[in-house]
């Protein structure tokens, strides 16, 4: 059994931030869905491709260790964008006739073959304790 799991990111820096010293990916905090409440400076922005990720802890791993590289204290989710595409759009189509005298009777049975694929991205700020 082979298991593909690839989270992609993207990490644009601050310009005014460029030469901070890396911080530790365990001491990096994650904030979803509320802000720091404690005095930040943002010294980057990422952008997580987690579509092919099996568990939100591997997003949350790769996330920190991005962050981490940068210096960053914190990580702020800011927005996730879920689009769904369809691969492989077929449908098939099966039957049953049953004859009874001189009655038919036809059952059918239509399968869509299609594979969904949701793309999920991931966007956050990097943050810097003040």
């Amino acid at each position: 059994m082979v298991h593909l799991a690839c989270v992609a990111t993207s990490v644009s820096r601050n310009p005014d931030y460029l030469y901070l010293a890396p911080t530790y990916p365990q001491d990096v905090t994650l904030y979803d869905g509320f802000w720091p409440n404690k005095p930040f400076i943002i010294i980057g922005v990422m952008v997580l491709d987690a579509t092919w990720a099996l568990t939100k802890g591997q997003v949350v791993k790769k996330a920190t260790k991005e962050a981490a590289k940068i210096g960053g204290n914190a990580i702020v989710v800011t927005n996730t964008q879920v689009n769904v595409i369809a691969l492989n759009r077929s449908m098939t189509a099966e039957g049953q006739a049953r004859v009874q005298g001189n009655q038919v009777t036809w059952t059918q049975i239509v399968r869509d073959n299609t594979i969904y694929l949701p793309i999920v991205k991931i966007y956050f700020y990097i943050v810097k304790w003040l």
